[in-house]
């Protein structure tokens, strides 16, 4: 499907640089919508981390092609929400049913791959189930805006979602993206094949390639970021810090309880909580009156230098 990926995503991340690793974090910044190599049940949605079905595999409608009843509290639905949680579909557990709001910011700028009819409708379908002050209903697609045109007794087509991957603090940056489908091994699939090729290439390493703890190089790292912008930025330099943490975290045997491992681990998770604490006190200033200067205080707190800090936390992992 064609999808006009750019819309709605901002551009937070693009450094301009002519690195490869930037031009992946371009590629992210300038993509709302992304499916997976290795998980087709579902599709990403940049603006706001949620997951979202895939309709070409999700029974949207019943097996007899008609829409679920709003009878005894749209109860087939809530059966084929639990049903679908069960059995783990599409490696998820947490399905839902999306709020209002949260179907409305899919679908009002129709960028959704699945948009398609008049309107806003989704596969041509203009019914769809969502949360509406606490109890399920249906919304029409042929009005715009969240509160509109919205009952309790209308059949309806089911579209869930998933919270599963949103972190604490999202604010929604390239790096911040990479880092989640690094960390749950998805593989993304971007509309510039050039760039899945270099995703591929630099980040999907096969695993005989798979460097141990042993022989990880700290030049390695830092060649896939563009150090003095990261050193420039508060943001980007916890973000980057983040995602050199998960990387070297993954170096480590997952099933070896020895001393030395838990060790090893104990010292990395010691930054990424200083990184997340910045993050969950950046958050904080910005619903803050005083934020401007709130921002220019922690912005200034002193840190050390990207380069510095990678060798320090390469050396945890060697020793």
């Amino acid at each position: 499907m064609t999808v006009d990926s750019k819309k709605g995503r901002d551009n937070t991340n693009s450094t301009g640089s002519s690195s490869d690793f930037a031009k992946i974090l371009d590629a992210i910044a300038n993509q709302r919508w992304f499916f997976f190599k290795n998980n087709d049940a579902i599709l990403f949605d940049a603006n706001t981390a949620l997951i979202w079905a895939n309709l070409d595999y999700f029974p949207y409608q019943k097996d007899d092609g008609k829409e679920y009843f709003s009878t005894t509290f749209y109860k087939e639905v809530r059966d084929l929400i639990s049903k679908k949680n069960y059995g783990d579909w599409g490696d998820f557990n947490d399905w839902r049913i999306p709020t209002h709001d949260e179907l409305w910011n899919m679908i009002w700028n129709r960028t959704f791959p699945f948009q398609k009819g008049n309107h806003w409708r989704i596969n041509d379908k203009y019914s769809w189930c969502v949360i509406y002050n606490g109890s399920l209903a249906g919304k029409d697609l042929d009005d715009g805006g969240a509160n509109t045109d919205i009952s309790d007794s209308r059949m309806v087509n089911v579209l869930p979602c998933s919270s599963k991957l949103v972190p604490n603090h999202f604010s929604g940056t390239a790096q911040e993206i990479l880092n989640i489908f690094k960390s749950n091994g998805l593989i993304p699939i971007f509309d510039d094949d050039e760039i899945n090729k270099l995703y591929n290439e630099m980040l999907i390493k096969p695993p005989q390639n798979k460097k141990s703890a042993s022989n990880f190089d700290c030049q390695t790292i830092l060649d896939k970021y563009d150090v003095e912008a990261v050193d420039k930025s508060a943001i980007r330099y916890y973000e980057a810090v983040l995602s050199v943490v998960d990387e070297l975290l993954a170096t480590l045997p997952e099933n070896d309880t020895s001393k030395a491992v838990a060790d090893k681990k104990r010292k990395l998770s010691f930054v990424k909580d200083q990184a997340e604490s910045f993050f969950q006190r950046l958050d904080e200033i910005n619903t803050g009156y005083d934020s401007i200067r709130e921002l220019a205080k922690l912005e200034s707190e002193p840190r050390t230098s990207f380069a510095f800090l990678v060798e320090s936390l390469t050396r945890i992992i060697k020793n």
